[in-house]
């Protein structure tokens, strides 16, 4: 990430801004991404100057983006982990923050987040076992530091690969989880189960969590696991309110996202939101305090935080109803 240049001048802000911008236009920061090379053999891959190439350079690591091993240039460890694991790798990374200028000036999202079902069935299909890898190790430690009762029975609302949810059956006897989610995205849930060795303790519901009808008072806990962001306030506060009916009384919600909070937290948010409406006209990350609002509305009368050292600052609310 870059380090405190952030708040050291906007002399140095607009020149790392502008480096990434230059290095990203001209294909710098994808020749990066492939490993270690020299200012020469980077510069000739872009078509560009080999001197200038290196004075930008110098300004990403300084920046702490890029680092220099000899006359070897790379992408920092935290920087190249954060590309590897992201869905699509670098090229698709990059591909989104450079549709921020069109954005800026049109308001209009670059993907179909906000299409029909089959569309978006479609486009999610094709990024969980993506976002499996990127948040396999946050699961494991929600689980541990979350830990549900043997037995306990688990709905993943969106579940995606349920990277989370079978995280937190695996390591409980006769837990089981069921997911729903749509029908192009469920064979990954059911591959994962299979992986982990708790297929037999997964089962699946097909549809739009928002229309799937659920059992009242069945579930002792229900996941909330990154798709909250992607529904308007007014939704996002139905979901929860869907999910608190399902719960049982002494049961919990879990809700894992991206918060706000300290300033390093609503950078983070603030970064996120607009990676989002680069997506989705609807979708924005919402407030803790927003959260904390609807919860209490739909019957949780306490919550805790955890954070989970998770990729983009990723953390979870558990949110508790009855005797706990």
């Amino acid at each position: 990430m870059i380090n405190d240049v952030l708040v050291s001048g906007f002399f140095e802000l607009a020149a790392v801004s502008a480096s990434l911008t230059a290095a990203h236009e001209t294909g710098l920061l994808v020749a990066l991404s492939t490993g270690p090379a020299g200012g020469t053999e980077l510069a000739e891959r872009c078509t560009c100057s080999v001197a200038a190439a290196e004075q930008v350079l110098a300004v990403l690591v300084e920046a702490g983006v890029v680092q220099v091993d000899g006359d070897r240039y790379r992408f920092t460890s935290a920087v190249q982990s954060e590309l590897d694991k992201s869905p699509g790798g670098a090229p698709a990374y990059f591909r989104l923050w450079a549709h921020t200028p069109t954005y800026l000036r049109s308001g209009a999202p670059t993907a179909v987040m906000d299409g029909t079902p089959a569309e978006r069935s479609a486009a999610y299909s094709s990024t969980v076992g993506g976002l499996a890898d990127l948040f396999g190790d946050a699961a494991l430690t929600l689980a541990s530091f979350a830990p549900i009762r043997a037995g306990a029975r688990v709905l993943d609302l969106g579940a995606g690969s349920g990277v989370w949810s079978l995280a937190m059956i695996s390591a409980t006897p006769d837990a089981t989880a069921t997911a729903v989610d749509f029908e192009r995205v469920l064979p990954s849930f059911r591959a994962r189960a299979a992986i982990v060795g708790v297929g037999d303790r997964a089962e699946t519901i097909v549809g739009d969590y928002h229309e799937v009808a659920l059992d009242r008072n069945r579930y002792d806990r229900i996941v909330l696991a990154n798709v909250l962001h992607l529904e308007s306030p007014t939704d996002a506060a139905a979901l929860i309110s869907k999910a608190a009916s399902a719960t049982a009384s002494d049961g919990d919600l879990v809700i894992v996202d991206i918060f706000d909070g300290d300033r390093p937290a609503r950078l983070r948010h603030a970064a996120y939101a607009l990676h989002l409406g680069m997506r989705s006209a609807a979708a924005r990350p919402h407030r803790v305090a927003d959260l904390v609002g609807w919860l209490a509305e739909a019957g949780f009368d306490r919550y805790s935080s955890i954070d989970l050292g998770a990729p983009a600052g990723v953390s979870a609310l558990v949110a508790h109803r009855g005797v706990v």
